[in-house]
């Protein structure tokens, strides 16, 4: 298993994906002193997002096209968010399912599924 969100579990000849990103925001606010010397900065939190990009084969992975439809039914509650070697991520919610089909054959089966979730940082727990 490469990644798990959920109850849906990437593993690398079925559910895979080519691309893991995180991004860390921490905000700041600048707050004017009263004697007019340079503001000061306050910390005022942060938020994590992730990405996942890959691709599906629908020819080789029978259920490769059930897999947007899953993250679409997951998208309703934070899930959990664990690695392949066992680090907890914590809950996360997904605030985007994007999906590309390619190539299709002429019956409609697309040869190629190309997808990318959004991700947002819930929290600990839930």
């Amino acid at each position: 298993m490469l990644l798990k969100i959920g109850s849906l579990a990437f593993k690398t000849n079925e559910v895979s994906y080519n691309k893991l990103s995180f991004a860390h925001k921490h905000k700041w606010e600048e707050i004017e002193k009263t004697d007019k010397s340079s503001p000061s900065m306050q910390y005022v939190g942060s938020s994590k997002t992730a990405s996942i990009t890959g691709t599906l084969l629908p020819t080789e992975y029978r259920g490769a096209l059930n897999v947007v439809d899953i993250l679409n039914l997951l998208s309703s509650s934070p899930q959990l968010v664990v690695t392949g070697f066992g680090r907890n991520l914590g809950y996360w919610v997904i605030t985007q399912v994007d999906e590309s089909l390619d190539r299709v054959f002429k019956n409609g089966l697309p040869r190629k599924v190309s997808y990318t979730i959004s991700l947002k940082y819930f929290g600990e727990e839930v």
